[in-house]
């Protein structure tokens, strides 16, 4: 029997505590339905001695994933690792076997650039590693998603220590280029926001931001898991709906992002999509369940691993 080993997401720098350790929970749930067998674990629950066929892994921690990927490329290994996010604690947790697939949820470049080489040794990786430091690189992928015909905010690229209050012209939200991180509105007279955000960015060490003009207008989440596209019901009936789903499957094949999730705004008959994000909680829509999402969302993962072993 395939065995599943689920490390959850540590709560103290979970955003909303409970929700991403809930849509793995309900994965794992599936995945026992299949006649998987699954453990999952917190952190201080693991053993170095643990091993599994695969890991799915939504631990932040730089450490802790960076030990997972040395060891899965060991030579002679044939582990399947399932890996979701990373970030600041170290856990001690070994594996002895090399990964056939990855499911992941990491934004760290670090942790995607190692992706990278297991990718190169024939390890199927969901979100690929590529597509997944795109979809943070926020500078290039609006442009992109531009290009292929994708409803976006106008949006310029500005390095940090360039910047000023005069370039805001408009009502404006501001983004990293090149990373996840929080997101400020600033409308033009606003320089105490302004300078807010930039000192913020400059904390991080964030280099470049965009700015992108503030659309007045509805908010939507919307999530999709393969083919299957979730929207809230106000907006699954609406006569915008099959234009959504047009461009957010624009979205999917431009990015490789399968597992996605993201933010729209409406206004009057216009679409603007303001945000995408590789394998989100799924919980963020009304009307929106995880527990509807989960099934669809393990079947797209056996799905894509049944061909890859055929």
């Amino acid at each position: 029997m395939v065995k599943i080993l689920g490390i959850n997401r540590e709560l103290n720098i979970a955003r909303t505590p409970g929700l991403d350790q809930r849509i793995s929970n309900l994965v794992a749930e599936e995945f026992r339905k299949k006649g998987f067998e699954v453990e999952i674990k917190t952190l201080k629950e693991l053993r170095k001695e643990d091993t599994a066929d695969i890991i799915l892994n939504m631990a932040r921690s730089q450490e802790i994933n960076d030990l997972l990927f040395e060891k899965q490329i060991e030579e002679n290994s044939s582990l399947t690792v399932f890996v979701m996010s990373k970030e600041e604690e170290l856990c001690e947790v070994g594996v002895n076997r090399r990964a056939d697939v990855i499911l992941n949820m990491a934004r760290g470049q670090e942790i995607n650039k190692i992706l990278f080489e297991s990718e190169k040794q024939g390890v199927y990786v969901i979100n690929p590693p590529k597509s997944v430091l795109l979809v943070s690189n926020k500078k290039e992928l609006f442009p992109m998603m531009a290009g292929a015909g994708v409803g976006i905010p106008e949006t310029k690229t500005y390095k940090v220590n360039e910047i000023s209050i005069n370039d805001i012209k408009q009502k404006s939200v501001l983004k990293a280029g090149n990373r996840h991180s929080v997101y400020f509105t600033v409308d033009v007279n606003d320089v105490n926001g302004f300078n807010q955000a930039i000192n913020k960015y400059k904390e991080e060490g964030i280099e470049e931001i965009i700015v992108q003009k503030f659309i007045e207008g509805k908010f939507f989440k919307f999530y999709a898991a393969g083919d299957k596209i979730f929207l809230p019901t106000e907006l699954n009936s609406s006569e915008s709906a099959e234009e959504i789903k047009r461009q957010i499957k624009i979205i999917q094949k431009l990015t490789d992002v399968y597992i996605i999730g993201g933010d729209l705004i409406i206004d009057g008959n216009i679409i603007y999509f303001t945000d995408v994000n590789d394998w989100p909680s799924y919980s963020g829509a009304e009307e929106v369940k995880q527990e509807d999402i989960a099934p669809y969302i393990a079947d797209f993962i056996e799905k894509k691993y049944q061909e890859l072993i055929k």
